[in-house]
């Protein structure tokens, strides 16, 4: 009777750690809303990652997000933006700089790793630890006709409080899939945050049309933070319509950062990226900060490469993406990768 006390009474803190985490990720999203609700336009999205497109099942397996984005402007405006994100930029070139136009965008998700083998219940000392994330980004963009620059700020929480157990035990118990069973050797729950500034040049452009044509883009980023650290440089080529107004919002990974840059027209674009990254440190791999954990030791130098397209109609458009990433831990199988599709409507 004792042991099943200690144990409920264990379950119930846990419980509570978890639900004030989550109080605490529910704020910032609130918040985020709360600065963006004057707006009279703007982009919503929603977004699924998952390595189910590449039929395997582990390392990062899934990802759900949520996206908005506030309309252009001149410049940034204090009430459309966190007070600490505002204090910032303040006065910087980013914020002030003449010609350039302006904006900020929110994304609320969550994602999962996991070993390749999810149905044995003890660790798995050669393979990645189960780590679940639950993310809150703030990226604020300023472009002009050849340069985009871009300021992102993270900040979120792994572990347990995600719930990220719960929803692939639910994933895979619906559709019939192999149910979890490790997920007691997931990393602790421990805060985490990332900065990150990036670059992006658009070198060259040619037009069949007014409308149609072909770019060639160069992105540069450095980022830091217990989350991740990291520096990466890659190039982009699209093919489509809208370009001239969708570049200065393309990312490395497009589907994460919604283009809604391309207004009500119908378009379609192809886009390929290739990139190099520079990994410093990797929560989900390195394990946690601040108490013991699971790890593995991390590759630094990485290589990925995305293919997707991207068509839009009025106020709807849809985004499907592969991306392949070279291994990322010395003891990784082979390489990883995974699908994902975006669905976003303007309002």
């Amino acid at each position: 009777m004792q042991e099943f006390l200690t144990h409920l009474h264990k379950q119930v803190k846990g419980l509570k750690v978890k639900l004030s985490l989550q109080k605490y990720c529910l704020i910032l999203l609130i918040s985020s809303f709360t600065q963006i609700s004057s707006a009279a336009d703007g982009m919503v999205t929603l977004t699924w990652e998952n390595d189910m497109f590449s039929n395997s099942d582990g390392q990062y397996t899934n990802g759900i997000g949520f996206n908005y984005a506030a309309p252009l402007g001149s410049r940034f405006k204090r009430e459309d933006t966190p007070a600490p994100i505002f204090w910032f930029i303040e006065g910087s070139d980013f914020a002030t700089q003449s010609g350039k136009r302006r904006g900020i965008s929110y994304r609320f998700g969550q994602a999962m790793f996991t070993p390749e083998d999810i149905t044995q219940e003890n660790l798995i000392t050669d393979d990645r630890p189960y780590a679940g994330l639950l993310i809150w980004d703030a990226t604020l963009i300023s472009f002009d006709d050849t340069v985009s620059d871009r300021w992102a700020f993270s900040l979120g929480l792994v572990g347990p409080a995600t719930f990220a157990e719960d929803v692939q035990a639910g994933i895979h118990g619906a559709t019939g899939s192999d149910e979890p069973l490790g997920w007691d050797n997931q990393l602790s729950n421990e805060p985490v945050f990332r900065i990150e500034r990036e670059i992006l040049f658009r070198a060259f452009e040619f037009e069949l049309n007014p409308s149609f044509g072909m770019d060639f883009l160069t992105f540069a980023s450095l980022g830091a933070g217990n989350l991740s650290s990291s520096a990466e440089a890659g190039i982009s080529v699209r093919i489509g319509h809208s370009l001239d107004q969708t570049y200065p919002n393309f990312s490395s990974f497009p589907v994460r950062s919604p283009n809604y840059l391309a207004g009500r027209s119908a378009h379609w674009q192809i886009f390929a990226s290739r990139a190099k990254s520079y990994v410093f440190n990797d929560v989900t791999l390195d394990g946690n900060t601040f108490t013991d954990s699971h790890s593995v030791d991390i590759i630094n130098d990485r290589l990925f490469s995305v293919l997707g397209i991207t068509v839009g109609f009025q106020s709807w458009s849809i985004m499907l993406s592969y991306q392949e990433s070279s291994k990322t831990f010395r003891t990784q199988a082979e390489d990883s990768s995974y699908g994902a599709l975006s669905i976003s409507a303007l309002w």
